[in-house]
């Protein structure tokens, strides 16, 4: 990777031959301008070549040039792209000293500057300029602003920084001094060691030569602290500084097949697809056919994080701007080890003039996760599961969650600037759309995303629930007669309370366990229609309907597109209809533009008249000074415009925190993550007979404990055998005390609490009727609620069986219509349900009377009614200035009536 420098020659003889057609046009020229004679090449080019993969630092830094001509993306094999490896320099513009005054001179505290610093990054090479400011302070030389900065560079740094200190005068600031430092010249700080200290900076004048001004005065100095740190955003550009720290978490294979079923009313031609794992982009050739969009490639990617989605997007069109027909994102998480996930995707994209999903074909892929399954890939598969999501410096030295956001948005910035370099280029559409560029711009789409997210939770809820029913369906005799007995014992023995609950909560992904790879499939969904605030089908059924078998699904959505049909129809016979009214509405327009004209024109000539008549009367009034505020009227406006958006922008993020939670506790059971889900079942059901067993287990071992020690007591002889033995009982003595308290305040305690409780309120009560009597009842509730209680219990424990027997045994009203519904008894109705179809029967008869009769009464020739003519808008907007002008007078007369009581 070291690279050399080579000198410069000429081409070798025969290069035309051996190229097979090739020109060397060098020699071609020295051949036509032969008076000029041989060339000379002079010159070096320092070249590095060497073999590895995209996951390599030193390709990563290398594959970032500026393209001189960019060239369209190929038609016959695929394009392969890397991210940069980005960084962060990390700026802390404390103070400066000795700043040349611009109001006046040192001797006066008022002509001292008001000195502010603009910090701003420039890259030479592609032109990108980044910009911060810190505030200014009234008349000083020596301010002291302590404002931290972060920007974001990539490799290699060849960023220029400028450090510019200006006067503030209101709109008219003048350059004070500047300085600049290359980012090349930085230290890059690794590890969490203390970071290298501030250095004071000469500042210069505008061209960079002077450090002082023609009478001698320096510009001043600026104390600065500036590194560069590569670990910082590790959880962004997904690379290891150190290629020993990279871990082998194993491989994922995408594989994309075809796109089909695209509409014919739209023109998708130059369809492609784009693949994107973390840093790794696929871009797969263009098909100018869609009906030949075939592709049957797999892309292959290093598999560097579990919760790193990979983002497939199919995009149709050339040029700047191809339209997205479809995105999906699934985490690698989701997927089981070496197994393979195919699916047909439908996909859809948002239309921005309708704000509504367009559906756009389908698209066949296929996923699967490929790793080595020993003992040594699972521990390291473990590890990932626990390690923090972000950095360690991240954490540590944190900043402020707006500077987060916005060193995310110039990560991403930097990473489609960088990629738009490439040949071929990846156009800025495309980036935007792979990065999810449009949730750093503020939108009212956002809110809605964030609502429907949480939505998408409340049906994962209701899955949970379903698979809790389910449990206690008699789906499984098995299953429900298990958790039925838990039940019983958790209601009549209260020790068995915490152990069932654990056993219970285990059985709900024990329940969805068939079902894993289904929930797996469902992930792989476009994700516009969470963006616009809709649901996916299956969790919009969970959330806005009942449980429903596959033949009502389909049913349903049999109804739903005759229903998308008629709504179409019922849209076109309305755009006609509304075509006939506008013509007809015009025509009246223009015979009532002129009676309009003449209302308006007299009531302006009245509202004139009656300014006139009260104007006669007006005394000269002093008009009130302005109130002092900005140069610039619109400042505190845009100020409360920033506010607005800054806490609207807060409540989203605050939505994204409690969604991003509430996803991640229901993912625990609803196999979202398998892995996770797995673990967690098994240890909640382990915990759950661990902690049953355990209380026996206890009491077995003390009472051994107790047996051997009395024993060992008994049977010793002498001083020594003596203290041994005390030794051993006062262990004993104390595991058994230290039992006894745990039992008593952790696990009993609360139930005999309630006991007590109900005992008191007892008390309390029938003191209230008799003390003699309040204290027998006293009596008797201390000796015998203990009893009552454990009767109650065991009545409600026999209820409970009761309340979730089977439906043949003892069967009732509401088992028989259950049995008969799912015997197929689709006839079956209710008394609820007769008389609600006999009410809307009567109702549809009482409306067809009514039609009947408003036509025979059209038809019999009745004098019309005459309508009032509605006023136009302009009508009522003069009629809204004449209120004003006659609220405007009357506070006139007002104001002129104070003040006269006044004088």
């Amino acid at each position: 990777k070291e690279p050399d420098w080579y000198t410069i020659g000429p081409l070798p003889e025969g290069y035309d031959e051996q190229q097979g057609g090739a020109i060397d046009w060098g020699r071609v020229k020295d051949k036509l301008m032969f008076w000029e004679g041989a060339r000379e090449y002079t010159g070096r080019v320092k070249v590095a070549v060497w073999v590895d993969t995209r996951s390599d630092l030193a390709m990563r830094t290398a594959q970032h040039p500026v393209a001189w001509k960019a060239v369209e993306a190929a038609r016959d094999r695929p394009n392969f792209y890397v991210e940069p490896h980005t960084a962060v320099v990390h700026v802390m513009v404390s103070q400066a000293r000795n700043v040349l005054p611009m109001d006046g001179s040192r001797d006066d505290p008022s002509g001292l500057s008001d000195p502010y610093c603009v910090v701003t990054l420039e890259n030479p090479k592609t032109g990108r300029v980044e910009t911060e400011q810190t505030h200014y302070i009234d008349d000083t030389d020596a301010p002291e602003w302590e404002r931290k900065f972060t920007f974001v560079v990539s490799r290699p740094y060849t960023s220029t920084m400028w450090f510019k200190v200006y006067d503030y005068d209101g709109g008219f600031d003048q350059l004070i001094g500047q300085v600049s430092m290359k980012c090349s010249d930085l230290e890059i700080h690794e590890g969490l060691t203390k970071p290298p200290p501030a250095k004071w900076l000469t500042m210069t004048d505008a061209e960079g030569k002077k450090d002082k001004t023609a009478e001698g005065d320096p510009f001043g100095e600026i104390l600065v602290s500036a590194y560069i740190d590569e670990e910082y955003l590790e959880h962004l550009h997904h690379q290891k500084v150190h290629e020993k720290d990279e871990v082998d978490l194993g491989q994922l294979e995408v594989d994309v097949f075809k796109l089909h079923d695209l509409s014919e009313a739209v023109d998708y031609r130059d369809v492609f697809v784009v693949v994107k794992y973390g840093p790794y982009w696929a871009r797969l050739p263009t098909i100018a056919d869609p009906d030949e969009a075939h592709y049957d490639l797999r892309s292959l990617f290093p598999v560097i994080d579990l919760h790193v989605p990979v983002v497939i997007a199919a995009f149709a069109g050339t040029g700047d701007a191809p339209r997205l027909l479809g995105k999906i994102k699934v985490p690698v998480a989701a997927l089981e080890s070496n197994e393979r996930y195919f699916k047909m995707v439908e996909m859809g994209a948002l239309d921005a003039v309708s704000g509504e999903v367009k559906r756009n074909g389908k698209l066949d892929i296929a996923l699967t996760y490929r790793r080595k399954a020993d003992f040594d890939s699972s521990v390291v598969l473990a590890r990932q599961y626990i390690k923090p999501m972000c950095s360690d410096k991240w954490y540590y030295n944190s900043i402020p969650e707006v500077e987060q956001e916005k060193v995310v948005k110039r990560h991403k910035e930097l990473v489609i600037q960088q990629l738009g370099g490439n040949n071929p280029p990846v156009k800025e559409a495309i980036g935007k759309e792979m990065l999810d560029f449009a949730r750093h711009d503020f939108n009212a789409r956002m809110i809605t995303t964030s609502i429907a997210r949480l939505q998408c939770v409340a049906a994962e809820g209701m899955e949970v629930i379903n698979a809790i029913d389910e449990i206690f369906s008699w789906k499984n005799p098995y299953v429900t007669a298990a958790a039925q007995v838990i039940l019983f014992f958790m209601i009549n023995f209260p020790r068995l309370i915490l152990p069932g609950l654990l056993f219970l909560t285990g059985a709900v992904p024990l329940a969805l366990y068939p079902t894993r790879k289904k929930r797996a499939l469902d992930q792989f969904s476009m994700d516009y229609d969470i963006s616009v605030g809709k649901l996916p089908p299956h969790l919009d059924i969970l959330l806005n309907g009942d449980t429903l078998t596959n033949e009502e699904i389909k049913l349903r959505e049999k109804e739903q597109k005759e229903r998308e049909e008629a709504e179409a129809k019922e849209e076109e016979e309305r755009r006609q209809a509304e075509q006939e009214e506008e013509a007809r509405l015009k025509q009246e327009e223009e015979a009532r533009a002129g009676e309009e004209a003449e209302a308006i024109a007299k009531l302006l000539a009245e509202a004139d008249a009656e300014s006139e008549a009260d104007d006669s009367d007006d005394e000269v009034m002093v008009e009130a000074p302005k109130m002092a505020g900005s140069m610039n009227p619109f400042a505190n406006l845009m100020k409360q415009y920033d506010e607005l958006i800054a806490l609207i922008s807060a409540i989203q993020t605050s939505m994204d925190g409690v969604a991003t939670v509430l996803e991640q506790v229901m993912g625990i059971l609803t196999w979202r993550e398998p892995r996770i889900t797995f673990v967690t079942m098994v240890i909640l059901m382990t915990s759950s007979i661990v902690l049953f067993l355990s209380q026996f287990l206890v009491e077995a071992v003390f009472y051994f404990l107790s047996f051997y020690t009395n024993k060992a007591v008994g049977a010793s002889t002498g001083a020594a055998a003596s203290g041994i033995s005390l030794v051993i009982h006062n262990v004993k003595e104390a595991a058994l005390a230290a039992w006894e308290y745990v039992w008593e305040n952790v696990l009993r305690y609360p139930y005999e609490m309630t006991v007590a409780g109900i005992a008191y309120v007892t008390h309390v009560v029938s003191t209230s009727l008799s003390t003699t009597w309040g204290a027998l009842m006293w009596v008797w509730a201390f000796f015998t609620l203990g009893n009552i209680l454990m009767v109650v219990r065991l009545g409600a424990s026999v209820y409970m069986l009761y309340a979730l027997r089977h439906p043949s045994i003892l069967p009732d009203e509401k088992s028989q219509f259950v049995n008969a519904s799912n015997n197929g008894g689709a006839d079956v109705e209710t008394e609820d349900e007769k008389k609600k179809k006999k009410q809307e029967e009567a109702a549809a008869a009482a409306k067809k009377t009514e039609e009947e009769e408003a036509a025979k009464a059209k038809g019999g020739g009745a004098a019309p009614v005459p309508v009032e003519r509605k006023k136009s808008k302009a009508e009522v907007e003069a009629e809204a200035e004449i209120g004003r002008r006659r609220v405007a007078r009357a506070t006139k007369k007002e104001a002129r009536r104070k003040q006269k009581e006044a004088e």
